[in-house]
């Protein structure tokens, strides 16, 4: 099946465009004919740079390793003491800490290759959609009306990469959000802020000319 709106090619389609968001079935208007969505004016999709992502996650990483060596590694000696295992301290904490260190950086990367595959941010002549999912595809609408301003923030490593950080602040707030829609790791992030930088005050200046012509 092909999206009716960039042509994507979908083995087993599901109900969006997994390249631009669209949706792949038809609706009816009720009493009206077939009826398509309407075309995206832009759509952000995050970039998936390895260690961009482990330099963003490094003080979790740290924490998840000291602190599974000291439960599991402590948890080990005293089950070696109960059975009268000969294990000294430190090969039991030195391959716990390996096991993890090698362990959570592939954990990580996994769950942010999957969530990068489906995570995207369409922008609608009039609504904003927000993908993603790392188990499943899960959409997020808001009007375009709703987003008050846009913002770009870079870390060091994004800059070395030629990435950055897309932040709409909106009107409404939601569970785990907040008031903000953000998207990591964003390949050209100045063009894509300022082609939502227009957009926005495209919407601005909408109601004004209608105004001027009425």
């Amino acid at each position: 099946m092909l999206c009716p709106q960039c042509t994507s090619e979908h083995p087993r389609p599901g109900p969006y465009c997994a390249a631009c968001g669209a949706s792949l079935t038809r609706r009816r208007t009720p009493g009206g004919p077939l009826r398509r969505e309407p075309r995206p004016v832009l759509c952000l999709r995050a970039t998936l740079v390895p260690r961009v992502v482990l330099a963003a996650h490094f003080p979790v990483l740290l924490f998840l390793v000291l602190w599974g060596t000291a439960f599991l590694g402590g948890s080990m000696r005293l089950a070696a003491g109960a059975f009268d295992l000969p294990l000294g301290a430190v090969p039991v904490f030195s391959a716990t800490a390996l096991v993890l260190g090698v362990l959570a950086p592939l954990v990580t990367l996994a769950c942010a290759r999957r969530s990068y595959a489906t995570v995207r941010v369409v922008f609608l002549p009039s609504r904003v959609r927000y993908l993603g999912g790392i188990l499943g595809l899960k959409k997020r609408s808001l009007p375009l009306a709703d987003v008050l301003d846009v913002e770009l923030e870079r870390s060091r490593g994004q800059v070395r990469n030629g990435l950055g950080s897309i932040v709409l602040r909106t009107r409404t707030v939601e569970p785990f959000r907040g008031d903000r829609i953000r998207l990591d790791d964003v390949r050209d992030p100045e063009e894509h802020l300022a082609r939502i930088t227009d957009l926005l005050q495209n919407r601005a200046e909408a109601p004004r000319l209608r105004r001027d012509a009425a």
